[in-house]
């Protein structure tokens, strides 16, 4: 389970209103520990302080981040769909309540989806399998905070159910590797992925999973608690 004194950095997703909140507009500001470390600052932000934009490639796409450092800590605010200037005026528009990021004013019609502690696998174990030493499986089981999922939803995944549940499908054609990620339970989140696994495959594995006490999860060969 998260504590204060695991964190290492509080991550804000803003995005729509719906049930993909990101696809059109997105904003991820990251607030992390205290850095003595100095910025080139080829621009300036939020009355004068230096800071850098950051454009690269992440997963299949091109992601803007701008980078600087307030309070005594660094933060970043990153983005695939805002226009760099866009971007600057987001952070423009930003206000720290109690170390938390909120916007001023309503902008670009976005809202809070989620804020989620790093990192996020304080508490959990997986289950390691090789086949025919050409195909392997991965079993993730870790406790989760109320807004994690908004994690996966940011990244390369799309709506899938594994089930009955909401769930969110990997996508390999954008970077990801094959797999689903969904909360199997109220507090706890359940990754699978593979290497040369069908979708099918996985999904099977997926849906199969049930609960098993301390003992069995030590009778499961190759597993690795963690």
């Amino acid at each position: 389970m998260w504590s204060p004194a695991a964190e290492r950095e509080l991550q804000t997703y803003f995005g729509e209103s719906g049930s993909e909140p990101f696809a059109r507009r997105d904003v991820n500001v990251s607030v992390s520990e205290p850095s003595a470390n100095e910025l080139p600052g080829t621009i300036r932000v939020r009355g004068g302080l230096p800071a850098d934009l950051v454009v690269g490639a992440v997963w299949d796409r091109t992601s803007r981040q701008l980078v600087w450092f307030e309070d005594g800590r660094v933060m970043r605010a990153a983005t695939f769909t805002l226009s760099e200037d866009e971007l600057k005026r987001f952070v423009e528009n930003l206000r720290f309540v109690g170390g938390q990021p909120e916007m001023a004013e309503p902008m670009f019609g976005l809202q809070v989806i989620g804020r989620v502690h790093f990192p996020i696998y304080t508490d959990g174990y997986s289950v390691n399998y090789g086949i025919d030493r050409q195909r392997f499986l991965n079993i993730t089981v870790h406790r989760s905070q109320p807004d994690e999922m908004a994690t996966f939803m940011w990244a390369p995944t799309a709506p899938d159910t594994i089930a009955g549940k909401q769930a969110r499908r990997y996508r390999p054609d954008r970077g990801a590797p094959p797999g689903f990620v969904w909360q199997i339970e109220p507090g706890v989140i359940v990754e699978v992925t593979g290497e040369n696994l069908s979708e099918a495959e996985l999904r099977s594995v997926a849906s199969s999973l049930r609960r098993v006490d301390a003992s069995e999860i030590e009778d499961v060969p190759g597993s690795r608690p963690s």
